[in-house]
């Protein structure tokens, strides 16, 4: 049998997977808007993000702006999440390029504020 790697959600987005990824992305983006519970929303960790500590990163944003708008963010300041048009599909969690874990993160419903 063949040994078959393991890779995190974050992994497979940004290891150049390409357009298949981003396939499966939109494919479980549209699973999650069609069901009526969503996992989460997406919140912002500003010490860890690095358009927050003055450098040119807009990964979430434009992967969010593609698919439902839900982040706005402003030069030098962290993104900030419309919690009326997050879905929860953690697109943006999984492009964030933060070494170790990614500053934007999708938390269970019950966490969010």
């Amino acid at each position: 049998m063949e040994k078959v790697d393991s890779f995190s959600r974050r992994q497979f987005f940004t290891r150049g997977f390409g357009a298949s990824a981003r396939r499966t992305a939109d494919l479980v983006s549209e699973l999650v808007a069609t069901t009526t519970d969503c996992p989460g929303k997406a919140r912002v960790d500003a010490s860890r993000c690095w358009s927050a500590l003055g450098q040119v990163c807009e990964y979430c944003f434009q992967d969010c702006r593609r698919h439902v708008q839900a982040l706005t963010v402003e030069p030098g300041s962290a993104p900030v999440v419309d919690p009326e048009r997050c879905d929860g599909c953690g697109r943006c969690e999984a492009i964030c390029p933060a070494p170790g874990e990614p500053a934007i993160r999708v938390v269970p419903r019950r966490e969010s504020p």
